[in-house]
C-alpha cells in the first residue's frame, strides 16, 4: 500500500475542487463537524415489533428497535454511497461496504465495562442479515473473551505515556501514508462508516457526540430512548401524544456536502416510517428492498 492506495477504500475520481480542497483546509475531523437532529414517531414501529416477536418461537431473542435502525442505516448507507467515504492522508476514500461500529455494556450494572464491536455487512443487507450479525457481535463483546482491540488496548496501555503518544503519532503519520497493514484496520470500530451509540438501551436521551480525530470514521449516531411527546397531527391542526425516538448526528461534512447528508437522513427516516406503517414486520426484501439503480445513486 502507500500514498495512492488503502486496504480499506479507494480514490474517489471526479471530486470537484472545493471538495478536494477542503481536507487540506480543514485537516481534523472536528473542524468539519455538522450536528443534525431527527425526531421520529416509531409508534406503529414498536407495535410492529411487538407483533413480530410475539409470532417467534420461545427461546429466539427478540427483534429490537436498534436493529431497525441499523438496518435502515445499512439501507441509506447502500443507496447513498457519499455516506461511505472517508479522510484519510489529506485524501477522499470510498468503503465498498457498509461498516458499523456500536458500544456493547459488558452487563446492565454501573461497575460493568464498555466494549465495542464492529459490523461488516453488504452493500443492501437483509434485516435478517443484519439481526445475526448484531446478534452474534453482542454476544462476542459481552463474552469473557476478550476481543482483538481489547487485547491491543491491554498492550498498549501497560507502556509508559510518552511512548504511547508516540505510537499515535506513528500511526496517524503511516495511515495517512496509507502504509498501515489492513489487519490493524480491520477490527478497529473507528474505522467505521459510522458509530452508533444505542443510549436508549439505558433509558438515555441522545446527545451530540464529538468525532474522533484518530481512525477514520465521518459519522457519529447516538439514539436516544423512546419517549411520549406531543406531535402535530396529520390534519395539520390537532396536537396529539406520539411515541419518539430522538436521533443525534455528528457529520464529517468534508465528505459530502450538508444538502446531501439532509436528503439522505430523509431517506433514512422513511425506511423506518415504512418499517412501521405494517402490522408486523414483513420480510426485508418487501419492506426494506431498493432496486439497483438506487444503490447506485446520488
Amino acid at each position: 500500500m502507500g500514498p495512492w492506495s488503502r486496504p480499506d477504500g479507494k480514490p474517489v475520481p471526479g471530486l470537484q475542487p472545493l471538495r478536494r480542497f477542503l481536507p487540506l483546509l480543514l485537516p481534523r475531523r472536528n473542524d468539519a463537524a455538522v450536528y443534525l437532529e431527527q425526531r421520529i414517531e416509531v409508534g406503529g414501529l414498536l407495535r410492529a415489533l411487538a407483533a413480530e416477536n410475539a409470532r417467534r418461537a420461545e427461546g429466539t431473542p427478540p427483534l429490537r428497535l436498534f436493529t431497525v435502525i441499523v438496518h435502515a442505516l445499512t439501507q441509506t448507507l447502500t443507496a447513498r454511497p457519499a455516506l461511505r467515504r472517508y479522510i484519510a492522508g489529506g485524501r477522499i476514500w470510498q468503503r465498498d461496504e457498509v461498516v458499523i461500529g456500536f458500544a456493547v455494556k459488558k452487563a446492565m450494572a454501573d461497575e460493568a465495562g464498555m466494549t465495542t464491536v464492529l459490523l461488516r455487512l453488504p452493500l443492501g443487507a437483509t434485516l435478517a442479515e443484519v439481526e445475526a450479525a448484531m446478534v452474534k457481535a453482542t454476544a462476542e463483546g459481552r463474552s469473557d473473551t476478550k476481543l482483538t482491540a481489547e487485547r491491543e488496548l491491554d498492550v498498549v496501555t501497560r507502556l509508559p505515556l510518552f511512548a504511547v503518544r508516540l505510537l499515535l503519532r506513528l500511526q496517524a503519520f503511516l495511515d495517512g501514508l496509507g502504509l498501515l497493514p489492513g489487519a490493524l484496520l480491520r477490527d478497529d470500530p473507528m474505522y467505521a462508516s459510522v458509530f452508533c451509540a444505542n443510549l436508549g438501551s439505558v433509558g438515555l436521551d441522545a446527545p451530540f457526540h464529538h468525532l474522533f480525530d484518530y481512525g477514520t470514521c465521518p459519522i457519529f449516531l447516538t439514539i436516544g430512548k423512546v419517549h411520549r411527546a406531543p406531535v402535530v397531527a396529520a390534519d395539520g391542526v390537532s396536537i396529539v401524544a406520539a411515541d419518539i425516538v430522538r436521533l443525534c448526528w455528528s457529520y464529517d461534512e468534508r465528505i459530502a456536502d450538508g444538502f446531501y447528508a439532509a436528503r439522505s437522513l430523509e431517506r433514512f427516516a422513511e425506511l423506518l416510517r415504512a418499517a412501521g406503517a405494517i402490522d408486523t414486520i414483513a420480510p426485508p426484501s418487501a419492506s426494506f428492498a431498493i432496486s439497483e439503480g438506487e444503490a447506485t445513486a446520488g
